[in-house]
This record gives C-alpha cells, sequence and structure tokens, in this order.
C-alpha cells in the first residue's frame, strides 16, 4: 500500500505531487490531455491481452484506463516516484 505524503511538501519543487494544489493540477492535466491520450491508445490497438507500462502516470486517470480493457490475458503497470494518487 502507499504511503500518503501528501501533508508534507518540498516547496522548493513546483510540480510536487504531494502539494494540496497537486490535485487541481491533475483534473486540469486530465481535462486537456486526456482525449488525446486516450485516442493514443485506441490507435495502438489497446484492448484484450495488451501489455502495457504507464511511466510517469501522476493522476490515476491515464493508468485507470488501460486497466480496464487487458482483460483476464493482459496486464497494466503504472509507475510513478509519488503513486499516493492511484489506486
Amino acid at each position: 500500500m502507499a504511503r500518503d505524503t501528501r501533508g508534507t511538501h518540498d516547496k522548493s519543487y513546483l510540480l510536487d505531487t504531494r502539494q494540496a494544489e497537486a490535485g487541481e493540477r491533475f483534473t486540469a492535466l486530465s481535462t486537456l490531455f486526456d482525449p488525446s491520450t486516450f485516442r493514443h491508445f485506441g490507435t495502438v490497438g489497446a484492448g484484450e491481452g495488451w501489455r502495457c507500462w504507464e511511466v510517469g502516470a501522476g493522476a490515476p486517470t491515464v493508468p485507470t484506463w488501460p486497466a480496464e480493457r487487458p482483460g483476464p490475458t493482459g496486464h497494466v503497470v503504472a509507475t510513478d516516484i509519488d503513486t499516493s494518487w492511484m489506486r
């Protein structure tokens, strides 16, 4: 289980995912980029049996989308420096 580190953050890093504002930033980025990201997944054939590694997953929207598609024979791994935002 991921450790919740959102209460402590390094104020020197502007995009620290442990800042309270990170959720708002993830929502804005998801609104802007998720539609084109998901279209791209579709063009490369995301589906049953698909295997994917999501590097720098950050917010949960992008890793959740491919995780719902591979079925019992596929596999999706999502990694990030701070995984506390992912299920």
